[in-house]
């Protein structure tokens, strides 16, 4: 049984993955998970800010 070689999933690029379930090679993995950690980050701060402005409005009344 031999494995089939995986091709990193973004465009223009013809490097293999890191291993059979990767869908990216190490250099975009990299990239793809700082974005990831970057929207979590800006998301987890939107939450923030909406829980605040509840919290202020359920204060005033």
């Amino acid at each position: 049984m031999h494995s089939k070689t995986r091709i990193c999933k973004m465009p223009k690029c013809q490097k293999q993955t890191v291993n059979a379930k990767a869908w990216f090679c190490l250099e975009h993995q990299r990239a793809f998970n700082a974005w990831k950690e970057q929207g979590a980050a800006v998301a987890t701060g939107a939450v923030a800010l909406a829980l605040a402005f509840m919290a202020k409005g359920k204060k005033g009344k």
